[in-house]
Order: C-alpha cells, then structure tokens, then sequence
C-alpha cells in the first residue's frame, strides 16, 4: 500500500512536470504594461512528494532573488526571518513574486540557474506573465 502511494504520488508528479513543460505554466504576478510597481505577494505552493520549485522572490532594495527548494512555504520563512541566503539577509521585506513547477531537483536547479543569468527586464516579464516579451528579450539583437 506504501509502495502503491508512492507510487501514484511520483506518477502524478512526474504528469505535473510534464504538463508544465508542455503548457509553460507557472503562477506569477500578472501587472500593467506600465512597469511592474508595485508587486503583491503570491501564495507559495504547497510541497509535492518528490517535486522541487523555483521561485523568486523581490526583495526590499528592489533586486530579485532566485532560488529553488523542495518546500516553497518553509523556504521563504527562512529568507524572511534572516536564516536564508545572505543575498536575502542583507535585503530583507521580500515578497514572494514567481514560482514555477513541480520539477525533478536536477530540472529545477537548471532552471534556477538559468533564471539567475538573465537581466531584470527578462525577470520582470517573467513575473508579469509577458510571454512575447520574453520571447524577444530572449532574442539575439546583433
């Protein structure tokens, strides 16, 4: 019966993985096209068996961090009461803007990782959900 739950819990997993790789989902903070001022908090996820996230958080002096964990909600508590990541203990009020998944831990740190190279106007357009913009700052200009 364990077995079985585990199972059913790595089966639904593994179809949330590929639903989203499919889809491009995510839960962001939709805004204006006027620029992203102010930009509420979202609710984490919840933890799933097996499964890791990505999110990126938006913090007092204005800068964004990125980062990837296997339980969002635990996670943020840490950043928030100082126990997190230096970038995030010297910046604390953040508020959680983007999150992304349920990936394998190895997708979730390559997508982390890719997040984290890229500029603020492509972190900005990933919160607002601007999937054309996106795609264009995406694009080589030479």
């Amino acid at each position: 019966s364990n077995a079985l739950s585990k199972r059913s819990a790595s089966k639904g997993f593994q179809q949330s993985e590929e639903r989203f790789r499919l889809s491009g989902t995510f839960q962001s903070v939709m805004n204006s096209s006027e620029g992203l001022g102010f930009i509420p908090a979202i609710r984490p996820p919840p933890p799933i068996p097996g499964g890791f996230f990505v999110y990126l958080l938006l913090c007092a002096n204005g800068t964004f961090y990125v980062g990837s964990t296997n339980d969002v909600p635990r996670r943020l508590q840490q950043h928030q009461s100082g126990t997190g990541a230096r970038h995030t203990r010297d910046n604390l009020i953040m508020r959680l803007v983007h999150t992304e998944g349920p990936f394998s831990q190895m997708m979730a740190v390559r997508r982390e990782r890719q997040i984290k190279k890229w500029t603020r106007a492509k972190n900005e357009a990933l919160i607002q959900g601007d999937r054309w913009r996106l795609q264009h700052l995406s694009q080589s200009h030479d």
